[in-house]
């Protein structure tokens, strides 16, 4: 019996030693789970697309669940903890696909780049804010004309 609590309590910690601390925690079902980021991004009103609206937004594994909200935070800088932009969707049980388009304007966004990350969560009957995904699942991504760097998407989860 001492010898199978020995090799359960090894095995538990070799499981603990296998996963990263920095991992992100992602709860949840499908609809919650953050499978990209999309941000496609000008600069400031002086970019070869400036006629067109900036685009912020998400791409889930599976349709938007009803209970749950998707928001995208935009920052002007990389060190910033305060977005200066806000974008929330409330899930509606059909799109995986979630975004907004604003026209970022150079008061807000003086140096031309802008980073961000977005969430899915949901608030408890006890008023408590729960987040199930984060992407990126650390920091903060550029959004670029051609997308969020690296590429056009972060793949998230």
């Amino acid at each position: 019996m001492r010898r199978t609590l020995s090799l359960i309590a090894s095995l538990g910690l070799l499981l603990a030693m296998a996963i990263p601390a920095s991992a992100a925690v992602e709860a949840g079902p499908p609809c919650a789970d953050i499978d990209n980021l999309l941000g496609n991004y000008d600069g400031t009103d002086g970019g070869t697309n400036a006629d067109m609206p900036d685009e912020f937004g998400i791409i889930l594994k599976a349709p938007s669940c009803t209970r749950y909200t998707y928001t995208v935070y935009v920052f002007d800088e990389p060190t910033s903890t305060t977005p200066f932009l806000t974008f929330s969707t409330a899930g509606n049980g059909t799109s995986s696909t979630l975004g907004t388009q604003h026209q970022i304007t150079s008061a807000e966004d003086p140096d031309g780049d802008v980073y961000i990350f977005a969430e899915s969560w949901f608030i408890t009957g006890g008023g408590n804010k729960v987040v199930l995904d984060r992407a990126p699942d650390e920091g903060l991504a550029l959004a670029t004309i051609d997308g969020v760097t690296p590429g056009t998407t972060v793949k998230a989860g």
